[in-house]
């Protein structure tokens, strides 16, 4: 990034203390503070598109890693039932 420092040098014994000095430097100042002020709604936008797209690659990835746990919980669940089944089987045999 480019700096005006040089521009803006105060210089003892060269630099007046007056508005024709200062004037331009603050309005130089403030178009610069502007520019920044108006890529801000832009830049905060992209952030949060980003971030949005991020949260949606995450919930999609923790949700396929979960699917296999909702059928291991199925299973389980079968296991029980078939457990809870097999003394009333053996008695029908």
């Amino acid at each position: 990034m480019a700096t005006r420092f040089e521009k803006y040098r105060m210089k003892d014994g060269e630099t007046p203390l007056a508005a024709s000095y200062f004037n331009p430097l603050l309005q130089d100042i403030d178009l610069r503070l502007q520019q920044l002020e108006a890529q801000q709604e832009r830049l905060d936008t992209a952030i949060a598109q980003l971030v949005a797209l991020g949260l949606q690659r995450l919930d999609a990835t923790i949700t396929a890693g979960l699917a296999p746990l909702a059928t291991q919980d199925q299973l389980a669940a079968l296991q029980d039932e078939l457990d809870r089944l097999r003394p009333l089987l053996a008695v029908a045999l």
